[in-house]
């Protein structure tokens, strides 16, 4: 579950769950069905990912084709299964059409997932040998340093698009071996959450 917060932290998608469960748009200025097997996508304007490139439409599309890539096997492939990438139409810089192959009620669920988020257009995070991993998004946090399996440090986005966000400037996200070490961080102070 760290590797959830990792994401969370550091990768956003076009909209997003509020409390209540309830979707809300995010990256997204607009997200609609137009049709049944016709979505309309914008983005907000202004927003930067970490290494401070502008996000726009390409972006976006390139997400969801490289989430839709078998060869990569990503988790949520199988939700934007009914998205028609070579049908998906460029309108301007932030804002593009998708296409389905049939009818899908649940897309706009399937934009709102932790694990949907929106990366640069190109992004190569596991590059194994080609240098260290790079981790590139619009989140709140920006990752600092990374240490498989046992810890991450994300550091405060200066350019974060949302006003007065993020509230804290460090995030440490640590992997624990057993529920019974996790307690007893937890117990002693050593996090503040679990």
């Amino acid at each position: 579950k760290s590797d959830v917060a990792r994401l969370v932290v550091g990768f956003e998608g076009l909209a997003r769950f509020d409390e209540n469960y309830r979707i809300r748009l995010h990256l997204a200025e607009e997200l609609k069905a137009e049709k049944a097997n016709q979505y309309l996508i914008r983005v907000r304007d202004g927003i930067e990912f970490h290494n401070g490139k502008t996000l726009d439409i390409d972006d976006v599309i390139y997400s969801i084709q490289r989430t839709k890539n078998p060869k990569l096997k990503l988790f949520g492939n199988a939700a934007f299964g009914a998205i028609d990438t070579k049908r998906t139409k460029k309108l301007d810089k932030r804002t593009a059409r998708i296409f389905l192959s049939r009818a899908d009620v649940t897309l706009l669920e399937a934009f709102a997932q932790y694990f949907q988020g929106i990366v640069p257009k190109g992004y190569q995070p596991n590059a194994v040998g080609k240098g260290p991993l790079q981790y590139i998004g619009t989140g709140p946090f920006k990752v600092q340093g990374f240490t498989p399996g046992r810890e991450s440090v994300h550091v405060r986005n200066e350019n974060y698009w949302r006003s007065g966000e993020p509230y804290f400037d460090q995030v440490r996200i640590i992997n624990f071996t057993s529920d019974a070490a996790k307690v007893n961080a937890l117990l002693s102070g050593q996090v503040e959450a679990m």
